[in-house]
């Protein structure tokens, strides 16, 4: 939480304001699992905030899945392209 003083005409008044984290972590997978590399990511990013994956490439809808299952991720994207 971000702490603040603003001042106003001589007097002294306190805020807070609080802004929810989140971090986007893009997938390293063989198109059926993601790598150990991602999972670590995933496992240092929760420790911030919310966590989206993003999973990129051909046929990889296990990928995605395996992406969703991991503890820790909110959101995983998934832009499926024939390369």
């Amino acid at each position: 939480m971000l702490g603040r003083q603003l001042f106003v005409r001589g007097s002294r008044m306190a805020f807070s304001s609080q802004r929810n984290a989140s971090c986007l972590v893009i997938a390293e997978h063989d198109s059926t699992t993601v790598s150990q590399g991602t999972l670590s990511a995933v496992t240092a990013a929760s420790k911030i905030g919310d966590v989206t994956v993003l999973v990129t490439g051909s046929n990889i809808d296990d990928a995605v899945k395996s992406a969703a299952s991991v503890d820790g991720v909110k959101t995983v994207l998934a832009a499926d392209h024939e390369v």
